[in-house]
């Protein structure tokens, strides 16, 4: 017997809209701005990232490190630095929050 399988979608993440930490020290990643493979933006917010990560057969999301350039999953993970959960963070550790900023054009 023969199973099709279902091949997940991968958007790119243009941007990032953050709030403060509940400690007041740093900031956490709200919404992210996503150009589809169609070429389409639309913004999801983190609860609706998180859901789809954890799905095996779910979106799955990438961006281009800040530091490197280096085209990069997404991934769901505690905070590095206050540990709340759940929280995005790019594979390999650097930060989601130091993705680019949209600005209020995105909105």
């Amino acid at each position: 017997m023969i199973f099709a399988m279902a091949r997940q979608r991968t958007s790119i993440v243009t941007c990032v809209s953050c709030t403060r930490a509940h400690d007041g020290t740093h900031d956490h990643a709200a919404t992210l701005m996503l150009r589809t493979p169609g070429g389409h933006d639309h913004r999801i917010t983190l609860g609706e990232a998180v859901v789809q990560l954890r799905h095996p057969l779910g979106e799955r999301y990438v961006a281009h490190a800040p530091k490197t350039g280096d085209r990069t999953e997404l991934v769901v993970g505690p905070c590095p630095i206050c540990r709340q959960q759940p929280h995005l963070r790019l594979q390999g550790g650097a930060r989601v929050e130091d993705l680019a900023r949209c600005s209020s054009e995105h909105s």
